[in-house]
């Protein structure tokens, strides 16, 4: 994907993606961003509603890196 595209990563694989997001960033490459969070912390509504809600208070440009 490229990171033009409006597109973000949501996972529970915490320490994996946190990796590559530190790989990246230490190779000067850019990403649409990611949502990392705790599996089972909360039922899929709300995560979807959270999800949303951050989704409209933030602009594709500040959801990147």
């Amino acid at each position: 994907m490229r990171p033009s595209e409006a597109a973000f990563f949501y996972t529970f694989n915490v320490s994996d993606f946190y990796r590559l997001h530190a790989q990246w960033m230490s190779s000067g490459r850019e990403h649409g961003g990611m949502i990392l969070a705790p599996q089972q912390r909360f039922s899929v509504g709300e995560q979807l509603r959270r999800i949303l809600h951050l989704r409209s208070g933030t602009t594709t440009a500040g959801m990147r890196n």
